[in-house]
């Protein structure tokens, strides 16, 4: 049960990064060569704010699955608070780049897309071994990561764990 809660814990931070995140389930570029799709330019301040409304509208959707009541339960929580989480970065990179700082931004959304890919990656592992998750030194430097350049870019929503 402690292994449980522990991996419940980790995940919702784990989760409530960025943008929640990834990108929706298509074959993708590797995040290094990740660019937003072509919407209207917007400032910068209005990105933020409406990145940051979708990074709150996610985390309400998050906090809204229920916490799993056994370890075997906690792999159906994992898989849909990931799908959650592309479901995020993908309306993110919906609302396209803004006018100044695009570098930037894109940057940050590389971070994120290689966070939750990397998560993706690791999760048949992590639903067989769920207190792995707090031991993973490659997940947290991601996380982190990704917070950090949410935060650099001005997100005040998007990045909090």
């Amino acid at each position: 049960m402690k292994r449980l809660i522990l991996a419940i814990g980790v995940t919702a931070a784990l989760t409530t990064t960025f943008a929640g995140c990834g990108s929706k389930t298509e074959t993708a570029a590797p995040a290094a060569t990740t660019t937003t799709t072509a919407a209207p330019k917007q400032t910068k301040a209005e990105l933020i704010t409406k990145a940051d409304a979708i990074c709150k509208d996610y985390a309400a959707k998050r906090k809204a699955i229920p916490e799993p009541k056994a370890e075997a339960d906690l792999g159906e929580y994992l898989d849909k608070n990931l799908e959650l989480a592309k479901e995020q970065i993908g309306k993110i990179k919906d609302l396209g780049e803004p006018a100044e700082e695009a570098a930037a931004w894109n940057a940050a959304l590389a971070k994120q897309t290689s966070f939750i890919e990397l998560l993706e990656k690791k999760l048949p592992d992590l639903k067989k071994d769920p207190s792995a998750i707090a031991s993973d030194t490659e997940i947290t430097a991601a996380e982190k990561e990704s917070n950090q350049a949410a935060k650099d870019f001005g997100l005040k929503e998007c990045g909090k764990s």
